[in-house]
């Protein structure tokens, strides 16, 4: 099973929070940290680094809060988790630099590589 940080789970409770209230404009920290219970001092460093990478987009002043800077369809599981924890690989051959030398995880990573625009799964990777 895949599991995921507490880092990249409150990015991804946050980004789908925003996504959900996006209509409403922005949404601030603070709303999101108290929907969730995460401390805002961490939320806050997670908003920072998702704005960063950008994923969200951050608007300033006593109304201020965050927005997605493109449509929620058009944003992965695998762009949040890697924004917040940096690349991923599930398996060695998942890197284009490592040797496969195992056969089951090669033929993997060939069909991720071959697949990667239109599966969701090499997303995550």
């Amino acid at each position: 099973m895949l599991r995921f940080t507490k880092r990249a789970d409150y990015g991804l409770m946050a980004m789908h929070f925003i996504s959900s209230h996006g209509d409403e404009g922005v949404v601030s920290a603070k709303r999101i940290a108290e929907e969730f219970h995460i401390p805002p001092e961490r939320l806050a460093k997670i908003l920072q680094r998702l704005a960063k990478k950008g994923l969200i987009t951050s608007h300033n002043g006593p109304k201020g809060g965050y927005v997605l800077t493109r449509e929620a369809g058009d944003i992965t599981v695998g762009q949040v988790v890697r924004a917040l924890e940096g690349p991923l690989r599930i398996v060695s051959c998942m890197s284009e630099k490592d040797d496969c030398r195992n056969s089951r995880a090669a033929i993997f990573g060939v069909r991720c590589k071959r697949s990667r625009r239109a599966s969701a799964w090499c997303s995550m990777a």
